[in-house]
Parts: structure tokens; sequence; C-alpha cells
């Protein structure tokens, strides 16, 4: 069987020669490594993989694709071939490594588009990553350990206006966040904080249950206007302690716009 996740390196490693893999749409992606894109004469259909020496390749009724080392990371490539862009940033040293991936079908599940990552859009989410990471580390080290800990993975989103961004956490793809990309670094490290309590909370309710399933009681929050249930309820509260925890840290910190947003932003978490 091919390991889910697993790297090239090592799937090369479980290939004895040949292997039947699907096909979605002409294309199949290998989890943290790329999308390779044969083509078919239908949607579905069955791909044959073979080990070469010096990596692998996709044949399908179309075209065989060769796929590359991990190495062609960052670049993006398009094409046949395109490796999952990784974006590495450091600082006080804290590391913080992410995947960029728009492709994986099994992280399209979010409820809102994803979009493909070009050269010129993870320059942008290179800069915005590095300076979130910034932000945090020097005010937050703690969160900012939370945050490398937990999120491995960015599933690129669309943003749902022009001024606004969006963000989401599915329990059951941990270390996976969806974020549209932020207007400011300050909101990215504020995603990122708010994405990673939703994880560890979802990684821990997928362990014990920590309330009872009660599909007739819903509640109001205060910073919702709508009823829900208990589940939906605690991963407020614990997202919001998140939260309560870095707008702490902003009135103090960064600039005189930015101390003001924490001022403004921590007030209402405060009581």
């Amino acid at each position: 069987a091919l390991a889910a996740n697993a790297p090239i390196g090592s799937i090369s490693g479980q290939v004895t020669d040949e292997l039947d893999i699907p096909l979605r749409r002409g294309q199949v992606t290998f989890p943290t490594v790329g999308t390779a894109r044969p083509g078919s004469a239908t949607d579905w259909e069955w791909a044959r993989m073979s080990l070469h020496g010096s990596g692998l390749s996709v044949r399908s009724t179309v075209s065989a694709v060769r796929l590359h080392e991990i190495p062609c990371r960052p670049e993006v490539a398009e094409g046949a071939w395109s490796a999952a862009p990784q974006i590495v940033v450091e600082s006080g040293g804290l590391r913080f490594a992410v995947l960029l991936d728009s492709c994986d079908p099994y992280l399209d599940r979010y409820g809102t588009a994803r979009v493909p990552v070009n050269a010129q859009s993870l320059a942008r989410w290179q800069q915005m990553t590095s300076q979130a990471w910034q932000i945090l580390t020097e005010a937050h080290p703690r969160l900012a350990r939370c945050v490398a800990a937990t999120v491995n993975t960015v599933v690129p989103l669309a943003r749902p206006g022009p001024t606004r961004s969006s963000s989401s956490t599915d329990i059951a793809s941990f270390g996976a966040v969806g974020l549209s990309l932020p207007g400011n670094a300050l909101s990215m490290a504020e995603a990122l904080v708010h994405e990673a309590h939703h994880a560890i909370l979802g990684a821990m309710t997928d362990i014990v249950p920590l309330v009872r399933q009660d599909a007739a009681y819903l509640a109001y929050a205060p910073w919702r206007d709508d009823p829900r249930p208990r589940s939906a309820l605690l991963q407020s509260v614990f997202a919001h302690y998140g939260m309560s925890r870095f707008w702490a840290g902003r009135h103090t910190a960064g600039s005189p716009a930015q101390r003001r947003r924490g001022t403004s932003e921590f007030s209402p978490l405060a009581f």
C-alpha cells in the first residue's frame, strides 16, 4: 500500500516495480509533495506509477509525467508536474515551516473555493508569513511555539470580499488550516493563533469527548447571532481564550496603530 503523506523518497522505498493509482480528472496529488497531471480520457481513470532510477513516473492513457525530487521547492512549476510550495521562516530562534497546498482533494473541506498558488502569490505568502512570524516570536513566543507545533499546511482560500479574509479548521485534517491571504501581518498572526487553538481542541475531543451530544440543545454566544450546539460553543470559547492571550500583549507591542488595534480587540474579550 502507498502510505499517506509520504515524500517521494519514502514512496520509492515502497514501490517494488509498478503500482496502479487512481486519477481524479486527470491528476493525482501526493500529499506534502506535489501534483502530477498526466491527463485522462474520463473523469476517473487508473494510472500506472513506475519506479525508475532517479524517481517515479505516472502514466495514463493520455501521457506520462515524471515526478521530480523534493529540491525543486520552493519554486512553483506550472504544467504537468508542480511541487507543493513550502515556506520556511525563522525568527527569535524559532522555525516555522508550512506547505501551501491548493491541490490535495482531501483538503477541499473549508466551504470556500481554493486559490492556486503561482510564483507571484507565493512571494506574497512568503512575505506575509515572515512578518507574521516575526510578530509572534518577538512578543508571543509561547503562542509561536504552539503554532509551529500545530500548523504544517495552509490551504489558500479565496477572499470572501475585497477587504475581508477568512480562516477555517477541520478536525478531520489536523495540521492543516484554510486561510485566505490577510491584508496585513498582524491579521495573519491572529488567524494562525486562532486556528491553532481550534486544531488543538479538535484533536483533544477526537480522543476524549468533552461535551454530551444533544442535537436539541442550542445556546447563544456573545460573539454570534445564531444559536450553536455545545461542541461549537466549546470550540469558540477555547479559540477566544487563545485570542485573548494574543491581544492582551498587543496593546504594548508594535507600532502605534497595532497597539490601538490590540487595545480595541482585547477590551471586549476581557469582559
